[in-house]
């Protein structure tokens, strides 16, 4: 019955932190196609390839694609057993 639970629990943790990467892909998206002036756009870039802290940020989002790719295996998988 635990293990039934914290399975639970942990499954729908990784559909909610596949939900915000998804969104979060999306707002970078809009912004990085919206119609910015050139400077601004400059800043924006030079800031993204610089900062230590997106730096930080992008190490998590690897190791958190790294816990969401199985996960997506494994719904793929379903679906083909359906």
């Amino acid at each position: 019955m635990l293990h039934t639970t914290l399975g639970s629990r942990l499954g729908m943790h990784s559909y909610t932190l596949t939900f915000f990467l998804l969104a979060a892909e999306m707002a970078s998206f809009c912004i990085f196609v919206a119609p910015l002036p050139f400077k601004v756009r400059r800043k924006l870039f030079r800031f993204l390839s610089e900062s230590p802290v997106i730096a930080k940020v992008a190490y998590g989002l690897k190791i958190s694609f790294m816990c969401v790719f199985p996960l997506s295996l494994h719904v793929i998988s379903q679906a083909g057993c359906a």
